[in-house]
């Protein structure tokens, strides 16, 4: 079977997720998800968009932030991907908010990568050529 991919790209401008959020969960119709799981996914989309334009762009307008969508069998991957600053690998882990220097920040940050690595069955982070990639995987179920 053929991959099926469709491309998004935005500005990194908080105000323009609200595109993702739309299609994303327009694209969670079409495969066999729950309501739940739907809702779950789309989640997990908006908040690694946020986390490109916020932490890798610093909230500054101006700069890509791709969204690739794509079925393959009975997989769902979603990679968001942009060119900002890096995340470290142990923020990727363990989440932001849970170092030494972090303390007072721990109840606020951190949250959003937890949420992405129990939701979808897969998770990676990449770095290649200065475009930073964070990969979700989630299987599909056979019937809906």
């Amino acid at each position: 079977m053929a991959t099926k991919t469709i491309k998004l790209t935005i500005d990194s401008s908080l105000k323009n997720v609200y595109l993702i959020d739309m299609i994303i969960e327009t694209l969670c119709t079409l495969v066999p998800l729950s309501d739940d799981q739907s809702f779950w996914v789309k989640l997990c989309v908006v908040e690694a968009v946020n986390n490109s334009i916020i932490h890798a762009y610093r909230s500054q307008p101006g700069q890509d932030v791709e969204v690739i969508f794509s079925l393959n069998g009975n997989r769902m991957t979603i990679q968001v991907c942009d060119s900002g600053k890096a995340m470290k690998d142990v923020v990727l882990k363990t989440g932001p908010g849970t170092g030494p220097e972090d303390t007072d920040d721990m109840n606020a940050k951190g949250r959003g990568l937890a949420i992405i690595r129990e939701m979808m069955d897969e998770v990676r982070y990449g770095t290649e050529n200065g475009r930073n990639c964070l990969t979700m995987t989630k299987v599909l179920a056979e019937n809906r």
